[in-house]
């Protein structure tokens, strides 16, 4: 006899992989599809993004430097479709 306990873990794990597979579904067609208000919309109020150029992340003063504090991409220039940080 199974243990019901071991087939909701199941069930669960799986619920949650396709809950996360859609999230990054949705999340990369936003980005492919240039709908950055709908990408900014993804992070929650205490996530963040940071963007450094390859120089900067090669340089030995950005791989030493404390993390900076950014928080949720501002996608508010649909014209120019450019985001900043709030």
């Amino acid at each position: 006899m199974r243990d019901p306990a071991a087939n909701d873990r199941r069930i669960e794990a799986l619920l949650l992989h396709r809950e996360i597979e859609a999230f990054n579904t949705a999340y990369a067609a936003a980005l492919d599809e240039q709908r950055l208000d709908d990408w900014a919309e993804m992070f929650t109020d205490d996530g963040f993004y940071v963007v450094s150029s390859r120089e900067n992340a090669d340089s030995l003063f950005f791989k030493n430097a404390p993390s900076p504090a950014f928080s949720r991409p501002n996608c508010c220039n649909r014209s120019a479709q450019t985001c900043s940080v709030r």
